[in-house]
C-alpha cells in the first residue's frame, strides 16, 4: 500500500484518488474594489452619508461632487457661484441626521442643504488658517484644514489662522446676513491645532492634534482635561469612545486608552506617513491610508493585519467607512476614488 500527495490536493490509496479530507482553503480577500472614480483632481475632502447612499468629495481645483453609492454614478453637484479653482474645499463632514454637509475651505465654512444640493449659509470666512505643502508635483493640504461635528450634532469645531480650534453652537444660527459667532475659542495648548475629533458623547470631549501633543477638551465650558505628547498625525476614535488612534509621518499607527490617554498598542506596517484613518462603525476595523499608496485593515482589539489593499499610486488621501461597514471609500493622489467591499 502506499500513500501520498499529488498536486490539486488528492491522495492516492490502493491504487483509488481519492478527494483530500483537509483542503486548505485559500485567505479571503480583505476587500474587493468595485468602482474608480476618476476625479480630475485630488479628492482631500471624502465623506459618506449616515444612510450609506451617498457619497461627497472635495479638494484643491474641484466642486463639492456627489456620487452615488454603490454605483459611483454622479448625483449632482454644490457651488457657490465660484469656478472651482476659486472656492477650494478641504474637508467635508455630515451631520447626523445627513440633512446638512458642512465644508471648510479657502473662503472659510460652509453648510450645505445635503438632501437640495445646494448652499444653507456661509459660517465664516477664512482668516489664513489654511496651508498647503506639496507632494511630488501636486499640493495638498497640510494643516489647518480640519472640521469636526459633534455626535449629537449641536456643535461645530474648526481651526483659525492662528492654530486655535473655535467651536460654534449650531442650534443658536446667526441673524441673516451675519457669520456664526464662535461659542468659545481653545488655545493652541500644544502648537497649533491641526486635526479635530469629538469623542463619541459630545460632553465627554474634544481632541485636538497639535504639533506638540494631544489635548482633550470639554467641549461645554472649555477646560483643557488632558494631555499627552506625541508627533503630529490624524486622529480617529473608535465608536464605543474607548480608544483613540493617532497616525504618524513614520508609517506607525498608535492606539491610545480615551480614557487615561496612555499608548496601549502600536501597528506597523506602512513604509511611509499614515494619513488617514478611520474605525469602523461595529469598531472592530480600524482603516489606515498611507503615503506608501496602500490602505491597511487592521484588527482594533488585537492590532492583528487584516489585509492590505494597493489602493492608490502616490499616496493615500483619505478613508471613510460606510455605516453598515460593508464598504470602505479612500482617494489618493492619483486624482481617482475608490470603493471597496470587504470580506467576511
Amino acid at each position: 500500500m502506499r500513500t501520498w500527495t499529488l498536486p490539486g490536493l488528492s491522495v492516492a490509496f490502493f491504487g483509488l484518488i481519492l478527494p483530500a479530507l483537509c483542503e486548505e482553503k485559500p485567505a479571503p480577500e480583505a476587500a474587493r474594489e468595485i468602482q474608480r472614480i476618476q476625479t480630475g483632481s485630488l479628492a482631500t475632502g471624502l465623506a459618506i452619508s449616515p444612510d450609506g447612499k451617498t457619497l461627497a468629495l472635495s479638494g484643491p481645483g474641484l466642486l463639492i461632487l456627489l456620487h452615488e453609492i454603490p454605483s459611483g454614478d454622479r448625483l449632482g453637484s454644490m457651488d457657490d457661484d465660484h469656478a472651482g479653482e476659486m472656492f477650494v474645499t478641504y474637508d467635508l463632514e455630515f451631520s447626523p441626521d445627513g440633512k446638512t454637509l458642512f465644508s471648510i475651505g479657502s473662503e472659510g465654512a460652509r453648510n450645505w442643504n445635503a438632501t437640495e444640493a445646494e448652499l444653507a449659509a456661509p459660517f465664516f470666512r477664512n482668516q489664513g488658517g489654511f496651508s498647503m505643502k506639496v507632494v511630488g508635483d501636486k499640493p495638498i493640504p497640510d494643516t489647518g484644514n480640519d472640521l469636526a461635528v459633534s455626535p449629537d450634532g449641536k456643535l461645530l469645531a474648526t481651526i483659525d489662522a492662528e492654530g486655535r480650534v473655535n467651536l460654534r453652537d449650531l442650534t443658536a444660527p446667526p441673524k441673516p446676513g451675519k457669520e456664526w459667532p464662535a461659542l468659545r475659542s481653545l488655545p493652541a495648548e500644544t502648537g497649533k491645532a491641526s486635526f479635530l475629533a469629538f469623542t463619541p458623547d459630545a460632553n465627554k470631549g474634544l481632541l485636538v492634534q497639535g504639533g506638540g501633543g494631544i489635548t482633550l477638551w470639554d467641549p461645554a465650558t472649555g477646560k483643557l482635561l488632558a494631555k499627552v505628547e506625541t508627533p503630529g498625525g490624524p486622529l480617529a476614535v473608535s465608536p464605543d469612545g474607548k480608544r483613540l488612534a493617532v497616525g504618524e509621518g513614520s508609517g506607525k499607527i498608535r492606539l491610545y486608552d480615551l480614557k487615561t490617554l496612555k499608548e496601549t498598542q502600536t501597528f506597523e506596517g506602512h513604509t511611509q506617513q499614515a494619513r488617514a484613518l478611520a474605525f469602523s462603525r461595529d469598531g472592530k476595523l480600524l482603516a489606515s491610508g498611507s503615503m506608501d499608496g496602500t490602505v491597511r485593515l487592521w484588527e482594533a482589539g488585537s492590532g492583528k493585519p487584516n489585509g492590505t489593499l494597493k489602493a492608490h499610486e502616490g499616496g493615500v488621501l483619505e478613508t471613510a467607512f460606510s455605516p453598515d461597514g460593508k464598504l470602505l471609500a479612500t482617494s489618493g493622489l492619483d486624482g481617482t476614488v475608490a470603493l471597496w467591499e470587504l470580506g467576511e
